[in-house]
């Protein structure tokens, strides 16, 4: 087709030879912006259906570690009722009673009360897009600063839980509760088979006796409780915001993919 206008062009201008081989370049020149631009327009439709392809693998990785992410929350927050549940339980019992001791299964609770949960930050998908600086490929500018938005909340809890555990839990609560008890395997999850645990205890209960070791004091084992309380208190409610929060955007992410496929 190109080639016929040329020769046309040729032709027309071999009758007028100044003017019309002016013509002739001119058209020339327009024939080859033409080309450049379908050419250049051709290539910017393909790096959108490349970018559009993209998007939506990334959308959908990101919707797919927020689910798991949301599994996990979902279990630290159980955790988290679950600790501060028997805590609880523990203080009204010792409200109730004329002795510690007399607390059903102390020393169980108290072992109960030495486990911590760990803060589960899922973020594969959203670090790769930060690191590659490929977060632009989310055009819906909305949903690409919820994402960023949750996230840097997320970071914000992970780094406050354990804060709390480390420079809490374990520097003041956890060296009370240990001091506080016998520690059975059996409370930890481990069945002894080599020997009577019951047996066990009862001997270094015996020894806690004529020894010289001082257990702490039942005002600090009650505090050290409280203080359990206290803190898995605040990692929850750092938990259930980043679960409503996941919640809300696993919701968004598939109404994105759902406008990509129709």
């Amino acid at each position: 087709m190109i080639n016929f206008f040329r020769k046309k062009r040729k032709s027309l201008a071999n009758d007028n030879k100044a003017l019309k081989y002016t013509r002739y370049a001119i058209g020339e020149i327009i024939l080859v912006v033409i080309g450049i631009l379908i050419a250049l327009q051709i290539n910017t439709w393909n790096i959108n259906r490349i970018n559009s392809v993209k998007e939506i693998e990334y959308i959908s990785g990101l919707k797919n570690d927020l689910k798991k992410q949301i599994t996990a929350l979902e279990r630290s927050k159980n955790f988290s009722d679950y600790i501060i549940n028997e805590a609880e339980t523990l203080l009204r019992q010792y409200n109730s009673k004329s002795s510690f001791q007399e607390i059903d299964s102390l020393n169980a609770t108290l072992s109960h009360l030495m486990y911590t949960n760990q803060y589960q930050d899922i973020s594969t998908t959203f670090n790769e897009l930060n690191s590659t600086g490929q977060l632009n490929l989310i055009q819906n500018k909305k949903l690409r600063s919820q994402v960023i938005e949750f996230y840097q909340n997320s970071s914000k809890h992970n780094i406050s839980i354990n804060g709390n555990i480390v420079n809490v839990f374990y520097e003041h609560i956890f060296p009370v509760l240990k001091s506080s008890i016998v520690i059975q395997l059996k409370d930890f999850g481990h069945q002894v088979t080599k020997f009577n645990e019951n047996e066990f205890e009862l001997k270094m209960r015996d020894q806690l006796k004529q020894g010289s070791y001082q257990s702490p004091s039942e005002f600090e084992t009650i505090n050290a409780v409280s203080a359990r309380i206290i803190t898995e208190a605040a990692n929850r409610s750092y938990i259930k915001k980043s679960l409503e929060e996941a919640q809300v955007l696993v919701i968004d992410l598939e109404s994105e993919l759902k406008k990509g496929n129709d």
